[in-house]
């Protein structure tokens, strides 16, 4: 996937501008939810884009008004330990990098960002806030 990529339908948009890498969370239909598309974007990207030296930074936000919606319960379901181990073990992948990269990573959250979506702008090293922005913990209680 080329850097600039904006393609329609695509679950993650890569935008560059000069040295910054804005990566946009594209999937309105469920507010930027980390469905399975979404993650595999991620977890193929990011890697790519911390080790390369032409990024000096990372913007991560979502489009048309949520920043990221948390997981995907629709694709969550009924599964075995194994397969949800799995699933975590290749968010934590990603998510680690963002966590313990040495470029700045910042968050531009401009609507919702509720479960892992507020997971997702605490890994970041800067939290900027539209004035439509909140965060909800999503715990069952």
């Amino acid at each position: 996937m080329p850097a600039n990529s904006a393609a329609d339908g695509d679950a993650v948009v890569f935008e560059r501008h000069a040295d910054v890498m804005v990566v946009r969370l594209n999937s309105p239909s469920t507010r930027n939810a980390l469905q399975p598309a979404v993650k595999q974007h991620l977890e193929l990207r990011i890697p790519e884009l911390l080790s390369d030296p032409t990024v000096r930074c990372l913007v991560i936000t979502g489009s048309e008004g949520a920043f990221c919606a948390g997981g995907d319960i629709n694709n969550m379901g009924e599964r075995a330990a194994p397969q949800v181990r799995r699933r975590m073990q290749v968010t934590h992948g990603w998510a680690k990098l963002l966590l313990t990269a040495e470029k700045p990573v910042i968050a531009a959250v401009n609507g919702s960002a509720a479960g892992a979506g507020f997971s997702l702008a605490l890994l970041c090293d800067i939290v900027l806030m539209s004035e439509q922005a909140y965060f909800r913990a999503a715990f069952p209680g």
